[in-house]
């Protein structure tokens, strides 16, 4: 090797230093541009997930509203079947919304959870409307079609890696809005449907009663904890803080209200006698108002993956012109250097033959 090295022309030998040097800056600065190109990837993966995001919420809305009016029309309130007929067409377009959101992520797999809402959406609907399923089984099929549009939105936010969002802002409010919050919504939903059926017969089970209860205690505990995130999530930023902490109040104050109604007028009242459309309307003006939390908690992390997405872009070019201009003025100085250095050899070669001459 040394031999080799020796016999090389002094501009070979600076070719050969210049080319390790370039290979010692091209290591870790490869390391650094995969990494900004991953967070900027990653950035607009979240990003992109939003709008299904926000579809499966949708469906998840309209469908709950549809048990509760079903729930109320099979127990008998037949003044719900104009309303329930109309919802019955909002959750179709819901879910033709949905699909094409979700075929914007690419991912087979989402997409054939989708067709499988669909289908169930397609049977469970006319037995709704023709009244020939049980009250009973056709709360049970609603639930589980609201599961599975829950389920639906958590696999979103794995397949879009939503739920690994590296900065603590982020990752609490998209635990809170997206985590939580849907949690809270489905348990006051079901408190709805079973609500406004014992209400319409005026006759609660101890069964119903007990179901309520457990009802009761999660959506207490989910709307706690979604809140918890939701202070988190603020804590180091004041604008999140801005444009959360009314809808927060708000929601809270509204889900307390309809829980003391709850109380009130079902689980301790010795009469069942509170009517039912004001009771499935109460109920309902406090599930928006946990919509319009979610809502408000999607447009604050709309406007913080959009900021990860410009920090990610200028951290690539930032670290790409750096690299460009490092390397530059390395091979210029390396050039400059060799050039010098060969230009003294060779002066000093020309004056020793002189000297000899």
């Amino acid at each position: 090797m040394q031999g080799w090295i020796r016999n090389l022309t002094l501009a070979r030998k600076f070719m050969l230093v210049g080319l390790v040097a370039s290979m010692m800056l091209a290591i870790p600065s490869a390391i650094a541009l995969r990494r900004m190109v991953g967070d900027m990837v990653f950035a607009q993966q979240e990003f992109a997930a939003l709008a299904p995001v926000r579809a499966a919420l949708r469906a998840v809305q309209l469908t709950q509203q549809h048990r509760g009016l079903s729930a109320a029309l099979l127990a008998g309130n037949t003044a719900m079947a104009p309303q329930r007929e109309a919802k019955r067409n909002e959750v179709t377009q819901a879910l033709d919304g949905l699909r094409a959101a979700v075929a914007t992520l690419g991912d087979t797999a989402l997409d054939k959870q989708v067709a499988a809402l669909a289908a169930d959406w397609a049977a469970l609907a006319p037995v709704t409307a023709d009244k020939s399923t049980s009250s009973a089984e056709n709360f049970a099929r609603h639930t589980r079609l609201v599961g599975a549009e829950i389920e639906l939105l958590e696999d979103i936010t794995n397949t879009s890696g939503i739920v690994l969002h590296p900065e603590a802002t982020g990752y609490f409010l998209q635990n809170g809005v997206l985590g939580r919050l849907p949690a809270v919504t489905e348990a006051l939903g079901q408190m709805r449907a079973r609500g406004a059926a014992i209400l319409t017969r005026g006759e609660a089970s101890a069964e119903d009663k007990l179901f309520l209860s457990s009802l009761r205690r999660e959506a207490a505990g989910e709307l706690r904890n979604a809140t918890k995130s939701m202070v988190l999530a603020w804590r180091d930023d004041p604008a999140i803080k801005t444009a959360l902490e009314r809808p927060v109040s708000a929601a809270a104050a509204g889900s307390e209200a309809v829980l003391k109604l709850m109380d009130e007028r079902i689980l301790d009242a010795r009469a069942l006698d509170y009517p039912a459309k004001d009771y499935f309307a109460a109920m309902t003006q406090a599930i928006d108002l946990q919509f319009a939390l979610i809502e408000a908690g999607l447009a604050a992390l709309d406007r913080n993956f959009s900021e990860a997405n410009a920090r990610a872009q200028v951290n690539f070019g930032f670290i790409l012109g750096g690299i460009l201009l490092l390397g530059g003025t390395a091979a210029g100085l390396l050039w400059a250097v060799a050039v010098s250095t060969t230009r003294a050899v060779r002066e000093a070669v020309d004056l020793a033959a002189a000297v000899a001459e």
